[in-house]
């Protein structure tokens, strides 16, 4: 199963797992999308899925977010 979006209350919530080719790659998925439209659910989908597929091909020291960067950074 691919991720799917449910409804809980007023957010909508990620469940399943990231594939390809029909490999699970990343999950079990049960996330809050922080999104209370289904439109901003599907694009923290795609942003998920996007990140997982490029750290699957390229590893994962190439494929940091921003919010990875900020935990890694150390202020002098």
């Amino acid at each position: 199963m691919s991720l799917e979006i449910r409804k809980r209350g007023r957010i909508f919530y990620a469940y399943g797992w990231i594939e390809h080719n029909g490999r699970r790659i990343a999950g079990p998925y049960r996330d809050s999308t922080r999104s209370t439209t289904k439109a901003g659910a599907q694009d923290w989908i795609a942003e998920e899925i996007q990140y997982f597929l490029c750290n699957h091909f390229l590893g994962e020291e190439r494929t940091l977010r921003f919010i990875d960067a900020v935990d890694i950074y150390t202020p002098t």
